[in-house]
Parts: structure tokens; sequence; C-alpha cells
């Protein structure tokens, strides 16, 4: 959601030890029309999940507004 609308944007997941590379993501999808999108989780561990929007929005401070969000969670193995 970004002002209430439901917004379509790239959709980055990763988890804890997938790499040691910057900016590298175990999983990327796009979000649908709705807002809504799907991950595939793979593997246990503690997991990432991005989004990110940006909109030009000149003022004297900056040239655009970046809006981001972050979910964190653990996912265990089954036993």
């Amino acid at each position: 959601m970004f002002k209430g609308q439901p917004l379509t944007t790239s959709v980055y997941a990763t988890y804890d030890g997938f790499s040691k590379e910057e900016n590298t993501y175990a999983y990327y999808t796009e979000g649908h029309k709705d807002g809504t999108a799907k991950v595939k989780i793979t593997q246990p561990g503690i997991w990432m999940v991005r989004v990110q929007h940006s909109v030009p929005e000149h003022t004297e401070d900056y040239d655009r507004y970046v809006a981001r969000a972050v979910l964190l969670f653990e996912i265990t193995a089954r036993q």
C-alpha cells in the first residue's frame, strides 16, 4: 500500500546465509495490481522480504521520496 492505495512493485526476498554479496536476493517477483505478491519460501532460517517505491518529489532538501518496507521472520524446519 502507498498513500492508501494498492501498489504494484518489485518484491525481493532472501534468507540469512544465501549470499555474502550485497543486493543479492534468493527470490524476486512483481506484485499484482491488488497490491499482493507471492514469495516462495525455499529454506528454513531468517528471511527478509523487501519492497520499495520512489516518486519524484522536489523540495529544498531532496529530489525524490523513497518509501521502503522490510519484513523479517523466521522459518523453522518441520519435524
